[in-house]
């Protein structure tokens, strides 16, 4: 009988606040009709890039919210899987298609939901990652998403 080596089991997958703004773009622009290049949005704010997907706008057209950089990097990431460092530019190559897109984005929630911490919950671990204070850790980072 040959020695197998003991395999700690790996942690289950659960959503992050991450992970759930990343699904949460990825939904606003899961019809074709709902995604476009070259801008964070169109004018009436009905189509968005990658980007905008997961950016609150005013009415005026100015930005509510801006993406965590640890959303971001984790967008880049995925992106690098298609030879771009950069979602902005993948999302706006010629080539690339709204499935191309919208692969990439899941790819990018997948590894947010991996990025669990061992210790307290995806709230924590994102406010830790952005420099939040604790106190505000619980609090919902946007609209609609919570922590874990």
């Amino acid at each position: 009988m040959p020695f197998e080596p003991f395999q700690p089991p790996r942690p289950a997958r659960r959503d992050t606040p991450a992970s759930l703004l990343i699904a949460k773009g990825m939904r606003r622009i899961a019809d074709e009709r709902n995604w476009c290049k070259d801008a964070l949005c169109n004018e009436e704010r009905t189509a968005f890039c990658a980007l905008g997907s997961m950016i609150a706008f005013r009415s005026d057209g100015g930005v509510v919210s801006s993406l965590p950089p640890s959303v971001l990097s984790l967008l880049n990431a995925a992106a690098s899987k298609w030879g771009y460092n950069n979602i902005v530019i993948f999302n706006n190559r010629p080539d690339t298609t709204h499935a191309d897109v919208l692969a990439c984005m899941e790819e990018a929630r997948l590894a947010a939901m991996e990025d669990v911490p061992r210790f307290g919950d995806g709230a924590a671990w994102l406010a830790a990652m952005e420099d939040v204070p604790a106190e505000e850790a619980d609090a919902p980072l946007y609209e609609g998403v919570t922590g874990a």
